[in-house]
């Protein structure tokens, strides 16, 4: 009788795979909305009036 290799780490499972998904489509949601904001020329100039404020 052969006995089945046995892995150091525990395999993926469904739940961890999921979990790293949905952390990727936040990251990337996130980044969306930053770009979002960052394309929309008033939003620039209020960010650029707020930073010069504090100088």
């Amino acid at each position: 009788m052969q006995a089945t290799p046995t892995r150091a780490t525990a395999p993926h499972t469904w739940r961890s795979r999921a979990a790293h998904a949905l952390a990727w489509v936040l990251v990337a949601g996130l980044l969306a909305a930053v770009f979002a904001l960052y394309a929309q020329g008033d939003f620039l100039l209020t960010l650029a009036n707020q930073l010069w404020s504090c100088f």
